[in-house]
């Protein structure tokens, strides 16, 4: 095999791979949330700019179940 096929699988394989990971990360994307400005909630806990992870968001947005499962 020369070195000109070695180099385009090489190529192929990184686009499929940047591809592949461009996709990954949109859909991941979707499973976070920002119900208000600054704050950023998953499905198991809601954080701010400055406090970081936060409790009393995780309650307000998620729940008191969420927020006592955060702080156990």
């Amino acid at each position: 095999m020369n070195i000109f096929m070695k180099n385009f699988i090489l190529l192929l394989l990184n686009v499929v791979l940047y591809f592949y990971s461009a996709f990954t990360l949109a859909i991941s994307s979707k499973l976070l949330t920002s119900p208000a400005p600054n704050v950023l909630c998953d499905k198991y806990i809601c954080t701010d700019r400055i406090e970081g992870v936060s409790a009393s968001l995780t309650e307000k947005y998620l729940g008191k179940i969420q927020a006592k499962r955060l702080l156990s």
